[in-house]
């Protein structure tokens, strides 16, 4: 990360719980971290330990708005290189309707400000029961400003400046589904089912603006990610077909693969112990995760959509043994990059070596 970016991460009155959980898309030199809440507001899920200890705290308008401007100064000219906006923590959607609305307008009008341009796109993290919980008609309001129903109600009350020129700027929800199982959702306590991520996933499919505004006249694009491994051996199949389903209704952007990594100290890990004493399951090997991701990636009806599965380089919280980059999917007259991506990966592990603690090496 650019030296700038560094020093100004590791501001613990800025971020006091650091960035090391935010997606890598978002810690990179063109991408600027704002924080509206710290922490996380559910914090519950057994496999995770990445916000454990730290307090969930929501900044006021007021609040947000100085360390926005804070950020801006500390960085002076280095401003000239950032491209993208992400308004942190683990799941800014649950924050109220109004504040979110009005700190994502005033983040884009300060990044004009100092950068002399739009942002490329502004993202930020989302749980499926928020999303549920805001319902289309609160998710439309945070993009376009107005509660009108249909497009003439839209061209009535604004004449078009609600959308002119901020808010026609792409947003991003990174969503952690993990899974679509609703066996695999209970046993890591992750607070929603199977059907709540269904509806989620109506909502966004259904809130949608003309061409002309938005990129496919969608609102929000989704980074979905997915936890091959999660559950184990007892949920092998589950899994796959729960999250098949889920992604197939979704339609992401982006499909990331981040493999079960969870930390020894964590109940998830120690639920996992217990069972493998009693012989009820035990994790799956790095072979078996692997072709459970390629199942996934198989069956998944993706178009268009980037996959992506990365090394530690990049993915310093999932175990990923078969990792891959990013592989833009679209269908062309005579073949479809996913074919391609799934015949590859199995080529990959057929040919890789299993070692006597079941960890592959490829050739």
């Amino acid at each position: 990360m650019n030296k700038n970016l560094t020093e100004l991460y590791s501001n613990k009155n800025l971020y006091p719980a650091g960035i090391d959980f935010y997606p890598p898309a978002e810690r990179v030199p063109h991408s600027i971290i704002f924080e509206l809440d710290t922490g996380c507001s559910y914090n519950r899920c057994t496999y995770c330990e990445g916000f454990k200890g730290v307090p969930h705290k929501i900044k006021t308008l007021e609040e947000y708005q100085q360390h926005v401007d804070d950020i801006f100064e500390q960085l002076g000219d280095y401003t000239k290189y950032l491209r993208k906006i992400f308004i942190g923590g683990a799941d800014a959607i649950d924050t109220e309707t109004e504040l979110l609305h009005e700190a994502t307008d005033y983040t884009i009008y300060q990044f004009i400000e100092h950068t002399g341009r739009k942002p490329d796109r502004v993202s930020l993290y989302g749980r499926t029961d928020s999303i549920k919980k805001k319902g289309p008609k609160d998710m439309k309001y945070l993009y376009t400003g107005y509660r009108n129903k249909g497009i003439s109600g839209f061209l009535k009350d604004t004449g078009l400046t609600v959308m002119s020129p901020k808010r026609i700027v792409p947003r991003l929800i990174y969503w952690g589904v993990e899974s679509g199982s609703d066996e695999v959702l209970d046993y890591v306590d992750k607070g929603y089912t199977k059907n709540d991520i269904l509806e989620s996933a109506e909502i966004l499919n259904k809130i949608r603006l003309p061409y002309i505004f938005t990129d496919f006249g969608t609102l929000f694009n989704t980074s979905v990610m997915i936890m091959p491994g999660l559950g184990g051996k007892k949920f092998y199949d589950e899994h796959i077909d729960g999250t098949v389903e889920v992604i197939n209704a979704i339609n992401p952007r982006y499909l990331t693969f981040m493999g079960i990594n969870p930390p020894e100290n964590s109940a998830y890990a120690q639920k996992m112990e217990e069972e493998i004493k009693t012989g009820a399951n035990r994790p799956l090997t790095e072979r078996e995760m692997s072709e459970q991701m390629i199942s996934m990636i198989e069956n998944a009806h993706l178009f268009p959509c980037t996959i992506g599965c990365f090394g530690e380089d990049i993915d310093a919280v999932g175990h990923n043994p078969l990792p891959f980059g990013s592989v833009y999917h679209s269908y062309g007259r005579f073949y479809s990059t996913k074919k391609n991506l799934v015949k590859s990966l199995k080529f990959k592990l057929f040919n890789a070596d299993d070692d006597d603690a079941g960890a592959i090496k490829l050739i």
